[in-house]
Formats: C-alpha cells, sequence, structure tokens
C-alpha cells in the first residue's frame, strides 16, 4: 500500500508541475505532505520531516554547490572550446555517412 501511495505521489507531483498548476517548488513540498496525512502519518509527520532532513541536507548541499560551480563556469566561457570541439568531430564522424546514405555520402566527399 505504502509503495502505490509513492507511486501515486510522484504521478501527481509531476501531473501539477506539467499541468503548471503549482510550480515545482511548491508541488515537491505540499505533494508528499498530502499524501503522508492520507496514508494517516499525519501525527509523525514533524519527526519524519526532521529525519528526512538530516539524511538529505549534505546531498543538497554538495548539489548547490555544484550548480554554482557550473554555473559559474558556464557564465565564464569555460567550456566552450571543448563544446566546439566536440559539436565540429559529431559534424564530421563517419556517423553522418550512415545516416544521409550512399548517394548523399558521395556528394559530401565531392
Amino acid at each position: 500500500m505504502l509503495a502505490v501511495l509513492g507511486f501515486a505521489t510522484l504521478g501527481v507531483f509531476m501531473a501539477l508541475v506539467m499541468r503548471r498548476y503549482a510550480t515545482a517548488f511548491v508541488a515537491i513540498m505540499a505533494t508528499p505532505v498530502l499524501f503522508a496525512v492520507v496514508a494517516g502519518f499525519g501525527g509523525d509527520l514533524d519527526e519524519m520531516m526532521l529525519n528526512g532532513l538530516e539524511i538529505v541536507a549534505p546531498t543538497a548541499i554538495l548539489l548547490l554547490f555544484a550548480v554554482l560551480y557550473f554555473g559559474v563556469m558556464m557564465d565564464a566561457r569555460l567550456f566552450d572550446p571543448i563544446s566546439r570541439l566536440i559539436i565540429r568531430v559529431w559534424r564530421s564522424g563517419p556517423h553522418l555517412r550512415r545516416h544521409r546514405g550512399p548517394r548523399a555520402a558521395g556528394r559530401a566527399r565531392r
């Protein structure tokens, strides 16, 4: 039963966000609380939330700093040279001959 409620929580969360009934921030907080109350865990909710925060906090801090770090690196355009190289190799690779067909590959060589 708890597994069904867990999958229903995810489904409702995704529906709320994709149909724009709620922002992701509001839906990620409200949906689990609503389903916990429906499942009968309303009295233990405060203790469960604190335990969950203790478990998730280190990972959340790690992700926060990773997003900030890579955001700064992208603003500094640090990844542009490697991105250009990957795109150049991808556009001229042998896989294009397979997708274009034999006649198109022959015309590309001329």
